[in-house]
């Protein structure tokens, strides 16, 4: 069935994220030759590094899911699956197009208000448009500790994307999870291949944000609205 995207954004993260894909899930970074080539990790830094595999470690059925997700997963949806704020921009890159940021909802908490406490928290909603097609819906928890950056959220006129942009900031990230939906196909049945969804963190000192996103399962594949004979190829 199809995840409610705003089920699960919010509450505590599970055990065992995926953590960010960018970096050395063995602990370690090589800088050069000699004695300083290796810079060891924490064993807890290590532990929220890579995106794990059997390969890395982990027992069960979560761990099992990932793996499979991961062995699934083209190279394009890996970028899509760990980028930290910038989701907008690689999509405008590989469409040489606009990405526009619709925002759907975008409703602070009165609780958090009333109690006039320096947070402010944001439950927001947004469609991320390409080609005139929706290829991503987002639902997030939104937590603001800074009054400009309350103000811009409050506009409902710009992305948190763009926000951490505005800020100068290169967010700290956390994928916490991901998967796919389960696809019902024209005949009744499932198809192979769902929508590809994931809940990453996104965080500085000035706002924290919890997000759930899922894709459409054409995300990489959409042609403009005036390309009538399908003379658009954007494969490489």
């Amino acid at each position: 069935a199809d995840r409610d995207l705003g089920s699960d954004v919010g509450r505590k993260p599970p055990p065992g994220g995926f953590g960010d894909i960018m970096s050395d899930p063995h602990g370690a970074s090589r800088v050069g030759e000699g004695e300083d080539a290796l810079v060891a990790k924490t064993e807890e830094d290590a532990a929220a590094d890579g995106l794990r595999t059997g390969a890395s470690g982990g027992e069960g059925r979560r761990s099992r899911r990932r793996d499979a997700l991961v062995a699934a997963l083209s190279p394009l949806d890996r970028i899509a699956l760990t980028a930290n704020g910038n989701l907008q921009r690689i999509v405008s890159s590989f469409y040489d197009a606009p990405v526009s940021v619709v925002v759907v909802r975008n409703e602070e908490r009165a609780s958090a208000a009333s109690r006039r406490v320096p947070s402010a928290v944001w439950d927001r909603s947004v469609a991320l448009v390409v080609h005139d097609t929706t290829f991503c819906r987002a639902a997030s928890v939104v937590t603001v500790h800074d009054a400009g950056c309350a103000a811009l959220v409050r506009s409902g006129k710009i992305g948190l994307g763009q926000l951490f942009r505005h800020l100068d900031r290169l967010p700290k990230f956390e994928l916490v999870d991901a998967g796919r939906t389960r696809s019902i196909g024209v005949d009744g049945g499932a198809d192979d291949e769902g929508r590809l969804w994931r809940r990453y963190r996104l965080w500085c000192d000035e706002l924290e944000c919890d997000i759930l996103e899922e894709f459409v399962a054409d995300t990489w594949s959409i042609r403009p609205p005036a390309d009538p004979y399908d003379t658009y190829d954007n494969t490489f």
